[in-house]
């Protein structure tokens, strides 16, 4: 559907979500796990029923309530040990029963762009104009998973009288979201709000694949639901360029 988005905004998803435990969570994709890389993204998983957190904010955090200073938060509280997904997500795991019907999600692209969106990239994206398809697809990509509850906390993270239990929004792709910090101080994950460089890596930072976006207030300008703008990592770059043929890559 199209219609009015905020200035700049090609395309925006609305996906459907819920809540499991971690250790659901972890379960499902042992069940799910097909390819070798499967089995190492799973080995590197902390095997307990909670996760450490690299965060920062909120009133809990011992720099003062609401600091910028980040802090691992490890009392398995509830955002230690819940996983929010997409519905698609529960669905590739097998969460979600055959005969659930409801819609995983809806997607809106920007009036204000209708009239430069090229509709056929078979021949090219024509000067000007932006690969409908390649926002298409990229938005496709958030309702099947690919995002970040650090965007939430890049909101609310200075407000001093956020409790940190009641952020339960670690995404499953925030269980690969990891800083040279947050491997040094025994976190699992990095999940602060702030313009340190966040990778992707499937063994905890030990070997670095790709580099996330970090934050549209805090960070470097861009969701943390994406890769690093103009990177060329792939279709989940946060912006696309005039007369750009968007593509999916491998590390999409």
């Amino acid at each position: 559907a199209f219609a009015a988005l905020n200035p700049g905004v090609l395309g925006s998803t609305n996906s459907r979500q819920g809540s499991i435990s971690y250790a659901g969570f972890r379960q499902a994709l042992v069940r799910d796990a097909k390819s070798g890389t499967d089995m190492q993204a799973i080995a590197n998983l902390p095997a307990g029923p909670c996760m450490s957190i690299m965060m920062n904010g909120t009133n809990v955090n011992p720099a003062g309530a609401g600091s910028a200073a980040t802090f691992v938060d490890s009392d398995c509280d509830a955002n230690n040990r819940t996983v929010t997904a997409t519905w698609a997500n529960f669905r590739a795991l097998g969460l979600i029963p055959n005969s659930d019907k409801s819609a995983d999600g809806s997607i809106s692209f920007s009036s204000g762009f209708a009239s430069i969106f090229d509709f056929d990239p078979t021949d090219g994206i024509g000067a000007g104009m932006i690969d409908f398809i390649g926002v298409a697809t990229h938005e496709i990509g958030h309702a099947l998973g690919f995002i970040s509850g650090v965007d939430i906390l890049d909101q609310v993270y200075t407000r001093t009288d956020l409790d940190d239990s009641i952020l339960s929004l670690v995404a499953p792709a925030d269980l690969y979201r990891c800083s040279p910090a947050s491997k040094a101080a025994g976190a699992n994950i990095d999940w602060s709000a702030d313009n340190r460089d966040k990778f992707f890596s499937l063994d905890n930072c030990t070997t670095t694949l790709s580099i996330f976006s970090n934050g549209r207030a805090n960070g470097d300008g861009q969701q943390a639901s994406h890769w690093k703008d103009n990177r060329d990592i792939g279709i989940l770059d946060p912006t696309a360029g005039r007369g750009e043929l968007l593509a999916i890559s491998q590390m999409d």
